[in-house]
């Protein structure tokens, strides 16, 4: 039988099989396993105040699994004491090559040490000695008393302490690949007892903690001769059996050597630690309120989860106190008169909103609107509900479209007239409203002058597009979160309210209908109060940081501009897309055949296992590279194989169509909004660190451009009757901006004269004139082009070109040597990122560069790489958004009924009546052109047509 009391305390196992009582001892191997996870997660994992986590978040969810999986009785985690050892005593040279710790790895170590005292997990280190002898002191104690010993490590070293009742995990790759060694694997894997492992690197030596070992010797070599006689000193003592005709003198030249290796790999077993008995070790439950404290801290939800410690009673508990402490509170239950709202609104002139949908996951266009929550100055707070009963526990019904537009019915048309009020008074600068996230309030609400309002600088203050623009490398930007950062102040979040535990497949998420209500309405009161100061604090961080106009003049009116565009939709033809699903789904039918009879027999082509059986075991073909489950069959393996057998490319050809079928053409299908027939995308504005918009459900920035049949998709993308489609394309704009922020005269040149700057480039690099550049150059020229914009290596221009290395690499230095100004405008860039840990657009976004010192050279890489790429890819993400606020403000000034439905990027699409098209695509041009000043002109493409396919240049007529 089984008992458990928890993953983070309790006694654990009661019982194992294996006698009963006997207890169960699980080591830890603390700086080993952090390091892994140091490495092994992402660098943009961090807390609300910037400190990374990820190696705190790694080892804890490691910890935290393995106690419930092997349910241990004992627990300890050992760490190297700080200061010398033992063997630097013997030997000052031990891990004297060591690289420098990262900081961003130092300043989590005492953030892990934080975290296990709060769940009451032993630490033990000891002066003079490593984590390596604690545990084989541990393990033999625990040994001693009759307990099973488990040790947990990511350092093949500790696989010397492995015995009878004493095993290993030892850690692989990450922190999730522990692979266990009993004394049987032990002699099954390398033929000698765990004891003679230290001899065996006593004789190879390690690279790594500067143990030099012998000169030739590897471990296939140590592991013989260990075998053949023994230990290093049976070695020594045997040279004129030893084979080989240089290997003895090498031995015996370095005899010493291979003994002080021998000793330093040895591990203490013998180390005096204050720990004389079990008791010490017995798994104790966490201190609840210290650890839900650091847990909340560094913003470990789910791990506070998963230790059962984010109770909803307790988060109702207080709710509730903080609704008593929020002073004057009305509450407004759905179909309660809001008169005297609006009245206390007319009357405010500072408010702040935070709001919830119905569901915790929603979709903002499908889901009702649950709860308002105002906080008026005068006025108090207001908490408005939509929606059935909280006791019924039926989620809103949403009863079609009403005066709330699209997709809000009456359960919400109440509490989105509530925000239109709100922001009348705030365009009109007669109050000041800060809000969390109002994009998703205003895309249930239909009106057409969003992108119209004009507001006072500071009118509205959007709370979350700050965060983001402050932190733009963050995952989450909570208000709860953002408060303990920038105000020191602990919030409970409404989500804290909701039962945890993981919902079963297909079932849906519990809702925010069936929580407390009088303690929802505490916490988002609470919240509401938070907003103005959250503001004023994090207002003064965009002052010193020099980004209030990207702020006010770029970030906030773009809301509106989004919210109008997602609200609009783009129309789309049904037919379209069942026409070419069916002819898609014929030509898999066919490829299907093919294939089959290429393989001998039906098979699963979607199985990666029955694909690579086919290719690697049926049909002989060779194997690029394998998986823990077998053979690899993605889209690099087939690349490489095409060629082989005439099965690959059919393969190939079926997986694209395949994924084009399910992705674009049933995926769009099932996004048409059945009241407008049209398709309503999301922006996310708070998701890409470079400033990039992105396009969500469905993904409209993903539309295949280039190949049949794919790019007939756009053939679905319409105007309605006696419209047309008016889209307008930034030319080259990241290779302009890349001109003006180098200032290379060679490039500026070019722009200037209105040559094809690919063009131009071939005849530089290939030394040839302008008018003989082949199409193949040209081509080429294009690739170095864009390449440079983001760091492209060699490696990468061979494989994107098909040439070698050296080719690639000419190609790159010659470019350099041709435009001077690009490479020192790049070493400008880095040099300034490790300077300063971060780069600017021209606007003065910020991205941040944790790992531009990074120790491990593909991720400083990256960030170099990214050093040179954002000032050009963010301020092209900047302009763009600039010219769509500048568009869609004229069209509303200008009284045209023509409007902005869809950006892809460097591209804007209009939707126009018949009779505005020239006007419009000559505004777009004034506009995007104007948007900003540059040392090169900004050039911007304009095609016309009926639909997104069907498109063709337009001649704008000047004004």
């Amino acid at each position: 039988m089984v008992s458990r009391q928890g993953p983070a305390g309790g006694q654990g196992r009661q019982e194992n099989g294996q006698g009963k009582g006997r207890p169960r001892l699980m080591l830890v191997d603390g700086y080993s396993l952090i390091f892994r996870a140091f490495f092994a997660l992402p660098p943009d994992l961090r807390s609300a105040d910037g400190q990374p986590t990820q190696a705190v978040l790694g080892f804890m969810n490691m910890l935290v699994r393995l106690l419930s999986e092997l349910e241990p009785t004992h627990l300890a985690v050992a760490f190297d004491a700080p200061g010398p050892t033992f063997r630097h005593e013997a030997y000052p040279e031990y891990k004297a090559h060591r690289e420098k710790t990262p900081d961003e790895l130092l300043s989590q170590f005492p953030l892990v040490r934080e975290l296990l005292d709060a769940l009451n997990v032993p630490v033990i280190e000891a002066e003079g000695y490593e984590a390596d002898d604690v545990i084989a002191t541990l393990a033999g104690l625990g040994r001693r008393h009759d307990a099973e010993v488990i040790v947990v490590t990511g350092d093949r070293d500790l696989l010397q302490v492995v015995d009878e009742g004493i095993r290993a995990l030892v850690s692989r790759r990450g922190i999730t690949d522990l692979h266990e060694y009993d004394l049987d694997r032990i002699r099954r894997e390398f033929g000698v007892e765990p004891r003679q492992l230290a001899d065996v690197k006593g004789l190879m030596g390690d690279q790594s903690d500067n143990i030099p070992g012998v000169p030739g010797v590897g471990e296939k070599t140590a592991l013989k001769l260990i075998r053949q006689f023994g230990n290093v000193d049976g070695v020594l003592a045997n040279l004129d059996a030893v084979g080989g005709k240089k290997l003895p003198a090498v031995l015996a030249e370095h005899a010493q050597a291979a003994r002080t290796s021998r000793d330093l790999a040895l591990i203490a077993a013998d180390v005096p630690l204050p720990v004389t008995d079990l008791n010490p070790l017995v798994r104790r439950p966490p201190k609840e309120e210290e650890t839900v404290a650091v847990l909340d801290r560094l913003g470990f939800r789910t791990l506070k989860a998963r230790l059962g410690l984010d109770r909803p009673q307790d988060a109702v508990e207080a709710g509730r106190r903080l609704g008593e402490a929020a002073g004057t509170i009305h509450i407004k239950n759905p179909g309660d008169p809001l008169d005297d709202l609006h009245t206390a609104v007319a009357a405010a002139r500072q408010a702040s909103l935070v709001y919830r949908w119905h569901n915790p996951e929603p979709n903002p266009r499908r889901e009702p609107l649950l709860v308002l929550a105002a906080a008026l100055e005068p006025g108090g707070t207001w908490i408005v509900y939509s929606g059935a009963p909280a006791e019924s526990g039926s989620p809103p019904a949403l009863e079609g479209v009403g005066d709330g537009g699209a997709g809000a019915g009456p359960a919400d048309a109440s509490l989105l007239a509530v925000v239109d009020d709100l922001l009348d008074r705030a365009a009109a600068g007669r109050l000041k409203l800060v809000v969390h996230d109002l994009k998703p309030l205003l895309a249930r609400r239909r009106r057409d002058d969003w992108a119209a309002l004009d507001f006072p600088p500071g009118a509205v203050f959007d709370t979350a597009i700050a965060a983001y623009l402050l932190d733009p490398g963050r995952s989450t930007y909570r208000v709860g979160e953002l408060a303990r950062q920038y105000l020191e102040q602990t919030l409970p979040e409404p989500e804290d309210l909701l039962p945890t535990g993981r919902r079963k497949a297909g079932q849906p998420p519990a809702g925010f209908g069936s929580v407390d209500r009088q303690a929802l309405a505490g916490v988002l009161a609470a919240t509401a109060a938070a907003l103005p100061d959250l503001a004023e604090a994090m207002a003064a961080h965009l002052q010193a940081q020099e980004m209030e106009p990207l702020f006010h003049d770029i970030e906030t009116p773009l809301i509106f501009v989004l919210a109008a565009m997602e609200q609009r939709g783009v129309a789309i033809d049904p037919q379209v897309l069942k026409d070419l699903g069916q002819t898609i789904s014929r030509r898999i039918e066919e490829l299907a055949g093919q294939i089959y009879e290429l393989a001998g027999g039906p098979f699963n082509i979607n199985s990666t296992q029955q694909l690579g059986k086919v290719l690697f075991e049926d049909l002989d073909l060779p194997i690029i590279k394998r998986t823990k489950t077998g053979y690899s069959t993605d889209a690099e393996v087939l690349e490489t194989l095409a060629g082989e057998h005439p099965i690959v490319d059919l393969v190939m050809e079926h997986r694209q169509l395949a994924k084009l079928q399910s992705t674009y053409v049933q995926g769009l299908l099932a996004e048409i909004d059945p009241q407008d027939g049209r398709i309503h995308t999301t922006f996310q504005q708070t998701v890409a660190a470079t400033g990039r918009l992105a396009s969500t459900n469905p993904n409209l920035q993903n539309i295949p451009i280039r190949d049949e049949p794919g790019k007939g998709l756009r053939r679905a993308f319409t105007a309605p009757p006696d419209h047309m489609l008016v889209t307008a394309d930034y030319s080259q704009i990241e290779l302009r901006i890349l001109a003006h922020l180098s200032g290379d005269q060679v490039l500026v040149e070019a722009f200037a004269a209105g040559e094809d700057i690919h063009r131009r480039t071939a005849a530089e690099v290939f030394g040839v004139p302008l008018d003989q550049v082949t199409p193949d150059q040209r081509s080429a020229a294009k690739a170095v082009n864009f390449g440079i914009i983001y760091g492209i290596s060699d490696f990468g221009l061979s494989r994107q070109l098909g040439i070698s290395r050296a080719e690639a690499k000419e190609y790159i230095d010659v470019y350099f040597s041709r435009y001077p100004g690009v490479a020192e405008y790049m070493e400008k860039q880095i040099q300034r990122a490790r300077e300063q840990g971060y780069v600017r657009t021209m606007f003065n976004r910020i991205r941040y560069l944790p790992d531009i010192h990074h120790r491990v050279p593909h991720r400083r890489q990256f960030a170099e790489r990214t050093a040179i790429n954002t000032p050009i890819q963010g301020t092209a993400a900047d302009i763009i958004k600039l010219a769509m606020v500048r568009v869609a403000r004229r069209l509303g000034a200008e009284g045209m009924a023509a409007r902005l439905v869809l950006q892809i990027h460097d591209e804007l699409m209009v939707e126009a009546p018949q009779g505005e098209v020239d006007a419009v695509a000559r505004l777009l041009v004034e506009e995007m052109t104007g948007a900003v000043d540059l040392s090169v002109a900004l050039v911007v493409d304009v095609n016309v047509g009926p639909d997104w396919y069907n498109i063709s240049p337009y001649q704008v007529n000047a004004g």
